[in-house]
C-alpha cells in the first residue's frame, strides 16, 4: 500500500531542499519502500493538508511538537488529530533534536568541536533545539546553523539506527509503518 507523508517544513527550496533531505534520510532505512513526501510549511498548514487529503493510500503526519518534553496527547488534541493519532509522528520539539542526538556527525558537518557545548542529556530535553544549535555553531568553521540550508544537508547524514533507538516513540514507529 502506498504511503504519503506530510512533513512540517518549508516548501520553498531556495535555501535548501528539505523534501530531498527527508527523502535521502528515509531511503537509508526504507530501501525502496518510500512514501510520497509532501512538505506542508508550518505546523497548522501541514496539519490542514494532512486532514484534508482524501486517498485510498495510507497517510502519516510528521510535525514538531514545539514544546519541550511535550505530552504527545496534548499536541494531538491541540491540533484536532484525535481520530488520526496513530498516524501522527513528532520530531520531538523540532527536527534539530535529532541532530543534537548525533554529536559526532555535527562535529564533522560543522568542522568544529561543537559537541563539547551540548549538555550530557537526551536531546529531547534541550529547550529550543534550533536556537541552541544556531548558538553553539555560530563560531564554527562552517558558520551559524541555518534551519533550511543546513537542515536539508544534515538530514541525510543522520544515522537512522541511532534515531530509531533514541526516538522510539516516533522515528522508529514511523519507519516501522512504512516498511509494512
Amino acid at each position: 500500500m502506498d504511503y504519503i507523508i506530510f512533513i512540517e517544513g518549508t516548501t520553498d527550496d531556495t535555501n535548501g531542499n528539505l523534501k530531498k533531505g527527508f527523502s535521502l534520510l528515509f531511503e537509508k532505512k526504507l530501501k525502496g519502500k518510500m512514501p510520497r513526501i509532501i512538505m506542508g510549511d508550518d505546523q497548522v498548514a501541514t496539519t490542514r493538508k494532512f486532514l484534508n487529503y482524501a486517498s485510498k493510500g495510507k497517510k502519516a503526519l510528521l510535525i514538531d511538537s514545539d514544546l519541550p518534553n511535550a505530552n504527545r496527547e496534548d499536541v494531538i488534541l491541540k491540533l484536532g488529530l484525535k481520530d488520526e493519532k496513530d498516524n501522527v509522528f513528532l520530531m520531538v520539539q523540532e527536527m534539530e533534536a535529532w541532530f543534537l542526538s548525533q554529536t559526532e556527525m555535527l562535529d564533522n558537518y560543522f568542522k568544529s568541536n561543537v559537541s563539547k557545548r551540548i549538555p550530557a542529556k537526551h536531546a529531547s530535553n534541550i529547550p529550543d533545539p534550533s536556537d541552541f544549535l544556531a548558538d553553539i555553531t555560530k563560531d564554527s568553521r562552517k558558520g551559524k546553523y541555518h534551519k533550511v540550508k543546513d537542515g536539508a544537508s544534515i538530514l541525510p547524514l543522520l544515522d537512522t539506527e541511532m534515531l530509531s533507538t533514541d526516538f522510539k516513540d516516533d522515528f522508529h514507529r514511523l519507519m516501522k509503518i512504512f516498511k509494512g
